[in-house]
C-alpha cells in the first residue's frame, strides 16, 4: 500500500509496475516475507530438548499445558554454560532485520509522499490539497499505530534474551492485536477521509430515518 501510495504521487509515469503481470511482482514479494518468517520459526525459532527444559516448568504452571503438545517458539539465547545458541541468535537477528526494512520501506515512501505533496501543494485545487492532506494523514496513523501497539512490543520482548531477564510476561495480546489490526487500519481510513465518514454518517441517519418511520 505505501510502495503504491509511493509511486502514485512520486513517480506516477512508473504505474505499470502495478498493472497487468507485473503485479505479480508484488504477490511474490508478500509471498517470499511470509515464507521465510515461516523458515525462521520452524527451524530457527522451533523448541528443542534445553528449550523445552528450560521453559516446562513455567509453561505448565501458567498454562496448565505441556510444552511438546503446543506449536510454540522459543527463544534461549543462552545455554547452560553461558555460550550463544546460534539457532536463536540467527532468529532474532532475523526478527530483526525484517522489522527493520519493513519500517525503511515504510518511513521512506511515507518521506518522500510528503516531500512532493508538499512542493505540488500549490499546483493543486483545495478539494484536492485537502484530499493529499487527509491521504498523508492517514498513512501516519496507519504508521503509528502498528509501530506502537505491535512493533516496539515486540522488539522490547525480542531484546530480553540478551539481558537474561527470567520474567513471565503474557504477549497474547500482541497476537490478539495482530488479528484485528486490519479492521482497525480500515477504521482509520474511515474516521479521516472525510469521503468516507461522510458516507458512513449518512448511512446511519438513512438506518435511523427508516427505522423511525
Amino acid at each position: 500500500m505505501f510502495i503504491h501510495r509511493y509511486f502514485s504521487v512520486v513517480k506516477p509515469e512508473q504505474l505499470f509496475y502495478f498493472q497487468g503481470k507485473r503485479i505479480t511482482l508484488w504477490i511474490i514479494y508478500s509471498f517470499l516475507i511470509g515464507l521465510s518468517c515461516c523458515i525462521a520459526n520452524s527451524y530457527f525459532g522451533a523448541p528443542d530438548d534445553y528449550s523445552s527444559n528450560y521453559v516446562y516448568s513455567e509453561f505448565l504452571e501458567v498454562y496448565n499445558r505441556f510444552i511438546e503438545e503446543t506449536p510454540a517458539v522459543i527463544v534461549i539465547l543462552f545455554d547452560a554454560d553461558g555460550k550463544i545458541r546460534l539457532r536463536n541468535l540467527i532468529y532474532l537477528m532475523f526478527c530483526f532485520i525484517t522489522i527493520f526494512i519493513q519500517n525503511f520501506i515504510i518511513f521512506f515512501c511515507g518521506f518522500k509522499i510528503r516531500r512532493k505533496m508538499y512542493h505540488k501543494n500549490n499546483n493543486y485545487s483545495p478539494s484536492l490539497r485537502k484530499l493529499h492532506n487527509q491521504f498523508f494523514k492517514t498513512l501516519i496513523f496507519q504508521v503509528a499505530t502498528p509501530t506502537i501497539l505491535l512493533v516496539i512490543p515486540v522488539m522490547i520482548i525480542a531484546c530480553l534474551p540478551f539481558f537474561q531477564f527470567e520474567i513471565s510476561l503474557p504477549t497474547g495480546f500482541l497476537i490478539c492485536f495482530s488479528e484485528i489490526y486490519p479492521a482497525i487500519d480500515s477504521l482509520i481510513v474511515m474516521y479521516i477521509i472525510t469521503d468516507y465518514h461522510k458516507a458512513i454518517k449518512d448511512f446511519f441517519n438513512d438506518m435511523k430515518y427508516y427505522t423511525c418511520c
